[in-house]
């Protein structure tokens, strides 16, 4: 079959990039925060998103009016009601949004100075399981139930955090996993054996940030352990949505990245939870994102 050289398909395709995207409405300030399950609500996170709007606004010279989301529902909404420039999406929203919303990468966050983090599945102490591969052999009808506020993508968590376990919401993979906003609660009940919400506790999967804090706690200290631990994976990245503006981006990247080198900036990164910005390693992210889009094990 023929193919047009590319030297005379691009201008072709530049100019239909060109009329399709004049016939939609400008990109507004927006800039959509979303971790599904994370702490608080739209409304309780707005006197932080006003000021760290008026911290980016006044850095880059560009209006930016930041909105938190906890569940991903309003926040697509939020997205094509709003048409945000910019976002900070989970890992997994992201590379579930990454081609059908055309994001680029902005910036990196940093959590304790890293932008990379781990995902560790959790078990009692004395749990007879001590590999994955003893998940992959359980035999029977039953499967063993795995609890997490990251469960909402199994993708994500059958190819990304734990290339090749099967994770599904019913019996049909190595393990069932149930999404729950209370992880913590989940974890008390498995520490004293009990079933939640009428289902058991097998194991709870937590990033590295809840599972730092955990073994913090006399309460859970010496009584649970990682059964596994993913690879080192990109933190939440900050992204433009196709069509927005290159030089606005690129003013918002150095005004994130210098947040950091003023108290104000320090302070106000410490109520967002993190420790900065950086510059996204482009590598990282793509590598999950392939290992996203590749067929389900």
């Amino acid at each position: 079959m023929s193919r047009v050289p590319a030297l005379v398909s691009a201008p072709i395709v530049f100019l239909a990039l060109a009329i399709a995207q004049a016939g939609e409405p400008a990109r507004g300030p927006g800039l959509l925060v979303c971790y599904p399950h994370g702490p608080g609500t739209s409304e309780s996170a707005r006197p932080v998103m006003e000021r760290f709007g008026a911290a980016l606004s006044t850095a880059t010279g560009d209006p930016v009016a930041p909105a938190f989301f906890s569940e991903v529902a309003p926040a697509a909404s939020y997205a094509d009601a709003e048409r945000p420039r910019f976002a900070i999406l989970s890992l997994p929203l992201y590379l579930a949004w990454r081609d059908a919303r055309g994001l680029t990468l902005v910036a990196a966050t940093q959590r304790d100075q890293a932008t990379t983090e781990r995902y560790h599945l959790v078990v009692r102490a004395e749990s007879p399981w001590k590999s994955l591969d003893d998940l992959r052999a359980v035999a029977g009808e039953k499967r063993p139930v795995v609890w997490s506020s990251h469960l909402d993508d199994l993708r994500f968590v059958s190819n990304v955090v734990f290339a090749g376990l099967r994770v599904r919401a019913d019996d049909s993979g190595h393990v069932r996993g149930v999404v729950t906003a209370q992880p913590l609660r989940a974890l008390r009940k498995m520490k004293s054996g009990d079933p939640f919400e009428d289902q058991p506790v097998d194991a709870v999967l937590l990033e590295d940030s809840a599972w730092s804090e955990l073994q913090k706690l006399a309460a859970f200290k010496g009584s649970l352990r990682a059964l596994a631990s993913s690879a080192p994976l990109p933190t939440p990245p900050v992204v433009a949505f196709a069509g927005t503006d290159p030089q606005a981006t690129a003013r918002l990247a150095k005004a994130l990245t210098g947040l950091h080198t003023s108290p104000d900036g320090r302070d106000l990164l410490g109520t967002l939870q993190l420790t900065g910005f950086a510059a996204p390693d482009a590598a990282a992210y793509e590598a999950a994102a392939k290992a996203y889009a590749a067929e389900a094990p």
